[in-house]
């Protein structure tokens, strides 16, 4: 897999999980502590995040890390 592909998988993960627990993107920003711009950079797989970013988000989710890489094709 490609990276720009990973990423858009990842941010469609979050995007998708973050919906499910009825989070604005803002919501989740700020939960990250990041800017709300940012927030709709990773969902679109714009940015290439830290890992340290990766365990924020799923923290604010309240999954697992590893669940936001469970990627359906």
């Amino acid at each position: 897999m490609e990276l720009n592909e990973f990423l858009k998988k990842l941010g469609l993960r979050i995007k998708f999980l973050r919906m499910s627990k009825d989070i604005n993107q803002s919501e989740l920003a700020a939960l990250v502590k990041t800017f709300e711009n940012n927030m709709s950079n990773i969902e679109t797989g714009k940015v290439n995040i830290s890992m340290k970013t990766l365990v924020k988000i799923a923290n604010a989710l309240e999954v697992e890390p590893y669940k936001l890489l469970e990627f359906k094709d």
